[in-house]
């Protein structure tokens, strides 16, 4: 029962970080640019 509920809480703070990176990508518009270009 603990591990799973650790699983999920571990996964509750990735989402968490996710859309924090995602909005600061969004602030950074230049930043993406240049993301996108090096992928290519």
């Amino acid at each position: 029962m603990k591990k799973s509920v650790i699983f999920s809480f571990n996964v509750l703070t990735l989402l968490i970080i996710l859309v924090l990176v995602d909005g600061a990508m969004g602030q950074g518009s230049k930043k993406k640019h240049m993301v996108s270009r090096t992928s290519r």
